[in-house]
């Protein structure tokens, strides 16, 4: 039985031949639908964010996260140069502190 399913499968010819171009197709099908997909994402948002009203809006949003970005960078130098300074002050006062810190 299996010789003759063998004998069977290499005689086995698929009618009609496959297209040459059938990859080169398949590629420019899915090429297509990722430009058409892109395009209506891009197409959806212009028509939301190009009208004034939201168009303001989002620059607002843009700025206050760039203002708030901002804010919280400042602050964090400020702890950061505030520390320094004690610890200087600290170094310069206390022999104690200024002895140990070159243990460390």
């Amino acid at each position: 039985m299996q010789d003759s399913l063998h004998t069977l499968l290499h005689k086995w010819k698929v009618e009609p031949a496959p297209n040459p171009d059938f990859r080169a197709e398949v590629w420019g099908r899915i090429a297509e639908r990722k430009r058409r997909f892109s395009y209506r994402i891009w197409s959806r948002t212009e028509d939301i964010v190009g009208q004034p009203a939201w168009a303001t809006v989002v620059v607002a949003v843009m700025l206050i996260a760039g203002a708030t970005t901002g804010n919280v960078w400042q602050k964090r130098e400020e702890r950061h140069v505030r520390t320094a300074g004690l610890r200087a002050y600290v170094l310069a006062v206390n022999p104690v502190a200024h002895a140990a810190s070159f243990h460390r």
